[in-house]
Parts: C-alpha cells; structure tokens; sequence
C-alpha cells in the first residue's frame, strides 16, 4: 500500500480591479471519492486512484471567461471518475499522459459547442494546467499559461511547465530573456488555449514524470500569481510559509494584491509530507539563472554521461587541430609571400582601387554597413510575427481585451539603424516627451513615431513595468 502522505490546500481571489472572477480550479485527495473533494491542510494519504489538481483562467466575451473554465473544470471531474481510471489507463507514464491529454481535448470540444450554442459566449476560452500524483510519481498536462511549479526548501522553487505564449516564444528565439519577458506588454497573448476557433487544443506533458519527494510542494497557478510577481519573490514567499499550506496560499495571494491584483489569482497547493523519495536536486537544471527555470533531468546512468563526455573531448581535439592546421597554413603562405582570401580582403580595404576610384573612408563605410546588415540580419525582427497565434488574454493591467491590432506585434517593423554607433538615430532624430493617447496600444504608439519595443526601452529605461503603461503617461519618443 502507497505510504505517501500529503496535504493540500487552494484559494482564489478575484484581485482588486476585475469585478468577477474568471478563474476555477478543483482539488481531490482521493480520486476513489465521489463527488471530488478535499479540506486545507488536512494530512491526507495517497489512495489507489491517487489525489489531482486543476487550475483554469478563463477569459474573453461578456462574463464568458468562467463559463468556459467551468466547462473544463466539469469536464476533469467527469473523466477522473474512479470508473473512468482503469488498469489500461495507468499501466504506464505513456498511456496515462495520453488520457490526460485526452481529457483537455474533451473539454476543449465541450467549450466549443457550448460557444456555437450560446452567442453571448463567444469568444470565450480558457487555459488548463492538470497535475495528478499517481503511484510514485506526479504527471502535468497543460495547454496555454497556467503554470505548474515544484518548490523544495532545500533547492528552491523550479518551474515545469512552459507557457504557450507570444513572449515565451521569443524567449525561446533568444530575443527576450526570462527577466525581460515578464515586463513585455504582450505577455497576455497566448499561442495555445481551450476553445481556439483556429485549431485543436494542443496540451502539452512533462519529458518526464516529476518523482513525489519529500518536502516538496507543488503548486499550480493562474497568470494572477505568476504574472503578478517573478518566480523569485514567489519562492521568497515560499521560503517563509512551509509549515501550514492554508497560511501560504494566503500569502501567495496576499503577494499578488500587494504587487497590483490588477488580475483574477488562484493558487492550489500539495505538500508531500513522507513517503516520498529524497529531493537531491538532480531533476533541474543547475545552470539555470537563480535556479528558477525548469529543465528535468534526463537521469542518465553514468555510462551515458561517461560517452558524452567522450565525444565532447573528441570534439575537442578535432577543433585544436584544426585551429593549429589554420595558424601553420598561415604562417606558410605568408612566407612565399602568397596571397590568401583575407590578406585580398584587407588589401581591397586598405589600398584605392584606381579602377573602381573609391577612396578609403568610402570603403569603411561599406564595410560598416555590410557588417550592419549581416548582424541585423542575425538579430532576427523581434516584432515579427508569430506562427499561431491564438486568443489574446484579457489585459491583466488594465482589463480591457485588447482588439486585433494589438494581438499583432507583427505590425511593427524594427528599424535596422536604430543601434548604429556611427550614425545612431539619436543623432539623427530628435527625442520628444508625448503623452500615450487614450485607446491606443503601446505598438501602435510606437508605430506612429518610426519605432518598435526595442526602441520604446532603449529611450524609458526608467519604466520597469510595460504591463503597468497607462493612457496618459509620458514617454520619450522620436519626433514625428
């Protein structure tokens, strides 16, 4: 008989700008018991069935937003109906992260024809994020930003999950790092949800299960919390409130009040109390800034890593001959006084061509240029436009659903000089104070005067928080 002994707890707030709250969530201690119910901070022991926990943000339409978490939330509860979870369904990691998936695909069906059904529903979605400790192991299934995280007081707080959003997108790209990311002001645009008109839901699993330790706390939660404060205050929270779950989801909500509350927040926690194995924080990443980002290990056995290590070092030597092949050729042709590819070069740059009549400031300036283009090139347009992207999410800062232009960062072009040392555009255009107008968007703001987000920081370094930008406020941009 399973030994694992946990607690769970969970609240909700609706913040202190929205007037409903679009958010749902569902907790069982024992999936063998009907209807699905738990009590804060109980000690609990895990069952045969094993204990769940679900969070889902809706959004979009008039009041539609919970409509649509309901429906998933109801959808969870019917499909881990202790009749549902048979022996096929469990006899692996794979066939249970199938069922999982399935159940989000479900509810992403339901939602949708309750939205043909229903007009005022429109436009409605939501997002799901499903943990479920079974055996000796947790399983997560996600679709959109609800976020899963695993904290241990003795290596901290790791996020598992990985938000399908526009920013994490770029993120990925390496055009925003995670720091920048949380600023961004489209962070509320999301690439994947339930009730996407433009495609299937696609949840997403874990590479690996995550193993149930010891004094580790799970914990899922809705954009309220995770876009409210950064993965290191949530953990500051953390390290202070481990004994009583219920006092912590006070706190973690507390947290994010105090930060704006400009969002609906729902937190759900489970603390593994014994019976777990020992957390030796080999299951993240150690390399990752302030040990916050997730990435499971792989758990390779030693022979693995003893042949990685192998071709690295191969690797290694190969470049080191290479390297050294390069420096003798050189050496060689420059004493038969031949002339190689970059000798050409740097006599083209440093000696006029009678034929072609360019003199040599000319011909730096090329140069200049060339080597601008080649880097703007790598840099990648950040503004460009993503593959898929779904239902923008409801502006935490301000609460308003942001129309088609604003779910379109595509529609800025990034200007390829503005990082020029030789002829930057601020020796070129002039920097003027404006005030962002009431109804207009940030990018559209930016377009108006030749530029894009890049820009827009570059020129406010004294605005830490994007998301916070309100109509009114005065910003420095270049002279029309």
């Amino acid at each position: 008989m399973n030994k694992i002994k946990f607690k769970i707890a969970a609240k909700t707030d609706v913040g202190l700008e929205r007037s409903n709250n679009e958010d749902n969530f569902q907790a069982s201690s024992d999936l063998l018991i009907t209807p699905m119910r738990w009590v804060n901070n109980e000690i609990c022991q895990l069952g045969e069935k094993g204990a769940l926990l679900v969070v889902a943000d809706g959004m979009g339409g008039m009041n539609a937003g919970e409509v649509a978490s309901q429906i998933a939330i109801d959808t969870v509860r019917e499909e881990f109906a202790p009749i549902n979870i048979t022996p096929e369904i469990t006899k692996s990691r794979y066939t249970i992260e199938k069922f999982m998936n399935e159940v989000v695909v479900k509810a992403d069906a339901k939602i949708k024809d309750v939205s043909k059904k229903r007009p005022e529903t429109r436009g409605m979605g939501t997002t799901i994020v499903i943990a479920w400790l079974y055996n000796e192991n947790f399983y997560v299934s996600w679709c959109g930003d609800s976020r899963a995280y695993v904290y241990n007081p003795e290596h901290g707080l790791h996020r598992l999950t990985k938000d399908h959003s526009y920013v994490q997108q770029l993120v990925d790209a390496g055009k925003l790092t995670e720091d920048e990311a949380f600023d961004f002001p489209e962070s509320n645009i999301i690439t994947r949800c339930l009730c996407d008109a433009k495609q299937k839901a696609q949840p997403e699993c874990l590479d690996n299960p995550y193993p149930i330790c010891d004094n580790d706390i799970i914990l899922l939660c809705t954009d309220g919390l995770c876009g409210m404060i950064r993965d290191y205050e949530i953990q500051e929270v953390m390290n202070s409130f481990t004994k009583d779950m219920t006092v912590l989801t006070d706190n973690l909500v507390q947290a994010a009040l105090n930060a704006s509350g400009a969002d609906n927040c729902t937190v759900c926690l489970c603390q593994i109390l014994s019976g777990g194995k020992k957390n030796v924080g080999n299951y993240f990443s150690e390399s990752s800034s302030k040990g916050l980002i997730h990435k499971c290990d792989k758990l390779l056995g030693n022979s693995h890593r003893k042949t990685k290590f192998g071709i690295f070092v191969a690797l290694l030597v190969c470049l080191v001959g290479i390297a050294s092949w390069y420096l003798i050729s050189g050496n060689n042709n420059s004493e038969q006084q031949c002339s190689t590819p970059v000798d050409s070069i740097v006599s083209q740059k440093d000696t006029p061509d009678n034929e072609s009549n360019v003199d040599e400031g000319k011909v730096d300036e090329e140069a200049k240029e060339t080597s601008q283009i080649s880097e703007n090139k790598e840099k990648g347009d950040l503004n460009s436009n993503p593959k898929g992207l779904s239902i923008p999410k409801t502006d935490a800062k301000n609460s308003d659903k942001l129309d088609d232009s604003d779910s379109n960062p595509g529609g800025l072009t990034q200007n390829t000089k503005a990082e020029r040392n030789d002829n930057s555009l601020e020796e070129v255009r002039e920097v003027v104070v404006e005030k962002l107008p009431e109804g207009v968007s940030l990018q559209q703001f930016a377009q108006q005067h030749g530029m894009n987000y890049l820009d827009m920081r570059r020129l406010n370094p004294n605005i830490q928080n994007w998301r916070a930008v309100q109509p009114g406020t005065s910003l420095n941009v270049y002279k029309k």
